[in-house]
């Protein structure tokens, strides 16, 4: 249930014989999502009560991690599979996958959508957080930690990443914003880099 805070209403989203375990609402309080332990995931409209788009069936998934609504609500994040690593990237309003993310190899404990919804973070059990295209699914980094990840967010800039791992460690990244433009990325590690390359590592790492 849902109560309005102003007229003590409770508005009443669905029911299910399986427990919701994770929720999520959309930047605009317009949507909210939930899932299952039964796999099984759907999303709101809060004002009516009514179901947007299909609900979600996930196949062999008996206890589903995180889910995350996109800023927008066009996009929900799900952590499925027996939230073994696997995170499915569904568009709202039809129900269709718009990605499936697999290089996780254990469970996803966090998601997280940039502020303006190109990239979402995971963070994960093995011991890694990554970044990826939220709208195509393809991997563009890979934070390693020496312990589980916890939980992961962007900055209010969408430029940084903040991560805590389970040894109660914060580390800040950047969050790779221009990692699908080569030449602003060549401008950058010209920027980091302090000496210059000899003709074997310009090979290696420039390409030229």
């Amino acid at each position: 249930e849902i109560e309005d805070r102003a007229t003590g209403r409770a508005r009443r989203l669905g029911t299910n014989v399986c427990s919701w375990t994770y929720f999520d609402f959309s930047a605009d309080d317009r949507l909210v999502a939930a899932n299952t332990l039964c796999g099984v995931a759907d999303v709101w409209d809060t004002a009516t009560g009514a179901r947007i788009g299909h609900g979600l069936r996930f196949v062999g998934a008996m206890s589903l991690g995180p889910d995350r609504l996109s800023h927008d609500g066009t996009l929900l994040a799900v952590a499925n599979s027996g939230n073994l690593g696997q995170v499915t990237i569904v568009r709202v309003a039809t129900g269709r996958t718009a990605a499936v993310l697999t290089d996780h190899t254990l469970a996803v404990q966090d998601l997280a959508f940039s502020p303006d919804d190109r990239l979402l973070a995971t963070a994960s059990l093995d011991r890694t957080a990554r970044i990826w295209d939220a709208h195509t699914g393809r991997p563009l980094r890979v934070l390693k930690h020496p312990d589980g990840v916890e939980n992961v967010a962007f900055s209010p800039d969408g430029r940084s990443v903040a991560t805590l791992d389970f040894a109660g460690v914060i580390r800040i990244w950047d969050a790779c914003t221009d990692c699908e433009n080569p030449a602003a990325l060549l401008a950058l590690a010209n920027q980091r880099v302090t000496r210059q390359l000899t003709p074997a590592e310009r090979r290696t790492f420039v390409g030229n």
